[in-house]
């Protein structure tokens, strides 16, 4: 019969990889019994690759493994995906993940969720139009936008969309032909007084003549249609302002709130103040108050023109705070000096762990530093070591940050060192050429090559490369600052954050409540705190980077455009990655594999492994997971085998475990997940708790077919553990267990102490999805979790079914409530 080709994925025979199916292969029965053995014989962990399914073909497919479910739960419905009426195979196909709104084109919430509540729709206007200065090509968008005119840009743009022909000539901001704003950088138009005499035949920009046509630009200009469409929508409410400011004013309050450059410029910032955010409590005292945060932005932005683009970071900060407040405490670390070591550990990182070009630049990569290190460690250690955090050790674990835009009390304000940045003369030599001798295993005169050439990419740049090379590199050409805006979970915050007095000696304080309500712990949300910075955090979801900079023509951008921060990512990777591909790189030890970062910790309950359904009173087989939409970094799916691992464990704890039993129900599984995010599931009243199953499953199951035991019934439904067959627990502890409380009986903290081996990486396969990807798995031999990515920004898509083996009779009990 034909064959198949898969490769294994993981070690130990567990799970596998097939190609190359073609849509005919996926009908003929021989192929399809192939599937099935060597899913079985691959313990029950199969990925099909670059398949094009309907959701028909995805039943029909997924009837090969087991009989398919035919209907969704009630909570579950509005995420069915539709079905053409009278399908020869019967089942149902639920959508997972998050959608884009139609009417903005942005991410919204889950498919089994309300939506997230749109923010306003000049949220992103001004990040719009910056991405679009490569694509666009225009120096007019490239000089509007950069001084504060972002209404005028929008319009240059609804012009170019239009094309409309026109017998007057071009504008252009000078005699030569219009050239894209990534050629070479634009310096401010400056306004003369009528005596001044013209500098050559540079033409000012003048907005009253924007909307009169056809502004000599090609119609197709490259802008993303989506991109467009959001900045026209945002501009449809305002008209063009008809003039340039003719003022020469010094900094003082515009007509519409906000504050002029020397040059006349209006610089805005626009803050919404129906919604909180950690920044915004700051100001939420006797000698502030929450409305003036826009002022207080605008008097720190500077003057000169790039203070409009300086007050649209700011602007946007506030925003990301108020859409993140729920989920994430925010930071803000300022850096300078650093830049181009953050720079090159984040391609370093890319390399590790396959992360997006576009991932933040990283202050910390070697993962390996962290091992061991906690938090309360850093903490003891500023006593016994000399410089505090000047300290090597504390160095390599430990940055700096501020707990809010508005801390003036910090050693970096974040409003005053935005522009110029913050640097404590570290040497820099010393740490980027220790990391490359760490990862890459390059020593000597070639390691001091490789810094010098990194050096003259940053110089390029405008990076401040002062201490970096034994060679000279040309000075600095402009504004250095940088910032990283950090978000951390409030659910792990406290493991990773303190509270500090410079050079990093501890202040005590109830870190969570702090953040959160400054009030209630007396003491004011300003100064500084120190974060261990351990990269797995920005890896697992629990932590988010954002980066910003003093200059506007470094931040994002793509590799066409000159003086962008892609372009520098680009020519550091040159410079890397013939480094970073040679040979096994021994040094990369020390950022340890992807699924390390899926390891179960017990100290947040996080990631949440299970294996699905265990609370029914037929538990399913498995399930198939199939890719229609992924973001570019996050949404992975990590696998553990489930047999393995309860093989690896101690004798007498694999005899202990294998006569306990696992009581859960649907209702703990609803009031657990509405503890820990409150609005996710509608609790059950008492007369609908009754009429749900209540249900015991092993520990230890042994699967039909294999007769191998597998670590079973992990499960955020489970509330207690017991010695088999034992009758229901009691009724106060059900209603505890299932009303608001969500009570866990103690005895379940012996599964919990059991994940963390199981979950390790010699056991897992982390799974990174690419559109048409297919994942069938059993959960009876298998453990998976989700692993987080920024649904604000992205689309991630996934349809899934699931499947019985009717022929297998689980081995689990219902027990009575009464």
């Amino acid at each position: 019969g034909p064959g198949l080709r898969w490769t294994r994925l993981g070690s130990n025979g567990f799970g596998a990889v097939v190609t190359g199916l073609k849509p005919q292969d996926l009908q003929a029965p021989k192929v399809r019994r192939k599937l099935v053995d060597l899913w079985r014989g691959r313990r029950g962990l199969l990925v099909l690759r670059g398949l094009q399914l309907s959701p028909e073909e995805l039943v029909d497919l997924t009837g090969a493994f087991g009989e398919v479910e035919e209907a969704l739960a009630a909570s579950r419905v509005k995420a069915q995906v539709q079905t053409t009426p009278g399908h020869s195979r019967r089942g149902v196909v639920m959508r997972l993940g998050n959608s884009r709104d139609p009417a903005t084109g942005e991410p919204n919430g889950s498919f089994t969720a309300s939506a997230l509540l749109r923010s306003a729709h000049e949220k992103e206007l001004r990040f719009a139009l910056l991405s679009m200065f490569p694509s666009a090509g225009l120096k007019e968008v490239s000089e509007a936008a950069r001084s504060g005119h972002f209404d005028v840009a929008v319009e240059i743009l609804r012009a170019a969309e239009r094309a409309e022909p026109v017998d007057h000539p071009p504008v252009s901001v000078s005699a030569e032909p219009v050239e894209p704003a990534s050629a070479e950088p634009v310096e401010p138009v400056t306004q003369k007084s009528q005596d001044a005499p013209e500098e050559g035949p540079i033409r000012k920009f003048d907005p009253a003549r924007v909307g009169t046509g056809n502004l000599g630009l090609e119609s197709d200009v490259g802008i993303s249609p989506e991109v467009l469409t959001e900045a026209l929508a945002a501009a449809a409410s305002e008209e063009a302002e008809g003039s340039q400011k003719q003022s020469q004013q010094s900094k003082h309050p515009g007509a519409r709130g906000g504050y002029n450059t020397q040059d006349g410029w209006e610089i805005r910032c626009h803050v919404d103040y129906s919604r909180t955010c950690q920044s915004l409590r700051t100001l939420r005292s006797p000698q502030s108050k929450i409305e003036e945060a826009a002022k207080i932005i605008l008097q720190h932005v500077g003057t000169d023109n790039t203070a409009a683009f300086a007050a649209a970071c700011f602007e946007r900060m506030v925003q990301r705070e108020q859409e993140m407040d729920d989920d994430f405490c925010v930071f803000y670390h300022h850096y300078n000096g650093a830049a181009l070591l953050y720079e090159v550990q984040a391609e370093i990182a890319r390399y590790a762990f396959d992360l997006p070009d576009t991932f933040a630049p990283l202050p910390r990569v070697l993962l390996g530093h962290f091992t061991n290190a906690t938090l309360e460690k850093l903490k003891l250690s500023y006593a016994a070591i000399k410089g505090q955090d000047h300290d090597p050790w504390f160095r390599s674990l430990a940055i700096s940050a501020s707990p809010t835009l508005f801390a003036f009390g910090s050693e970096a304000p974040p409003l005053r060192c935005f522009r110029q940045g913050y640097g404590c003369g570290v040497s820099f030599r010393e740490l980027i050429t220790n990391l490359l001798k760490d990862v890459c295993w390059i020593q000597g005169a070639k390691a001091q090559d490789v810094v010098h050439e990194l050096s003259m990419i940053g110089a390029q740049f405008g990076l401040q490369v002062g201490g970096y090379s034994h060679k000279a590199c040309p000075a600095l050409k402009s504004l250095g600052g940088h910032m990283l805006q950090i978000f951390i979970s409030k659910k792990v915050v406290k493991n990773y954050v303190y509270h500090s007095r410079p050079f990093g000696i501890p202040i005590e304080t109830e870190l969570d409540l702090w953040l959160a309500n400054p009030e209630a712990v007396g003491q004011k949300l300003d100064g500084q705190v120190r974060i261990l910075f351990d990269p797995e955090l920005f890896l697992s979801g629990n932590g988010h980077l954002f980066h910003y900079c003093g200059d506007w023509q470094f931040l994002g951008g793509n590799e066409e455009m000159k003086d962008s921060r892609a372009a520098c990512v680009a020519k550091i990777r040159r410079v890397l990655e013939p480094i970073l591909r040679t040979g096994s790189l021994p040094g990369l030890s020390l950022l340890r594999t992807g699924t390390e970062a899926c390891r179960f910790d017990r100290s947040t309950g996080m990631p949440i492994w299970h294996t699905d359904g265990t609370y029914r009173p037929r538990p399913p087989t498995g399930s198939a997971l199939y890719a229609i939409q992924v973001p570019p970094t996050g949404g992975d799916t990590c696998f553990a085998d489930a047999s393995r691992a309860f093989e690896t464990l101690p004798i007498d704890t694999q005899r202990r475990l294998e006569g306990l039993e696992a009581v859960c129900s649907q209702a703990h599984h609803d009031a657990l997940h509405n503890v820990k995010k409150p609005g996710t599931y509608t609790l059950m009243s008492p007369e609908q708790r009754m009429q749900m199953p209540l249900m015991a499953v092993p520990l230890v199951l042994t699967h039909p077919e294999t007769q191998r035991k597998s670590l079973y019934g992990a499960n955020s439904s489970v509330f207690r553990l017991q010695s088999m067959n034992s009758p229901a627990p009691p009724s106060e502890l059900l209603e505890r267990a299932e009303g608001p409380e969500a009570y866990e009986d103690p005895s379940v903290d012996e599964l919990r102490s059991l994940l963390p081996h199981a979950t390790g990486p010699e056991l897992v396969i982390r799974w990174h999805w690419d559109v048409g990807d297919l994942v069938v798995w059993d959960n009876r031999c298998t453990m998976h979790c989700a692993t987080g990515f920024d649904h604000q920004t992205f689309v991630r898509e996934m349809w899934r079914t699931t499947f019985h083996d009717m022929s297998w009779q689980p081995p689990v009990r219902q027990l009575s409530r009464e």
